[in-house]
């Protein structure tokens, strides 16, 4: 009985493109880890002490100034 043994061997283009893509899947998911734990910080850099409550005499003297604003406008009666 003649027993048979196929081994695949890769050729060295092969293994380059597995290693490329092998790469790119880690550097992928570093470069979204790493944007994840920026935009936590910054998120957790606001706190309660800086969010004013503007009125039509304290919005030019808060918005505009040296610092960037974030400024949400609502309705109340509609929450």
């Amino acid at each position: 009985m003649v027993s048979h043994s196929y081994e695949t061997h890769k050729t060295s283009s092969e293994i380059n493109e597995e290693t490329e893509r092998t790469m790119w899947n880690s550097t992928t998911r570093m470069m979204v880890a790493v944007a994840a734990v920026t935009l936590m910080i910054f998120l957790s850099s606001a706190s309660a002490d800086d969010v004013v409550a503007l009125t039509q005499n304290s919005f030019e003297n808060e918005v505009g100034k040296d610092r960037a604003a974030l400024v949400e406008f609502y309705a109340p009666w509609y929450a």
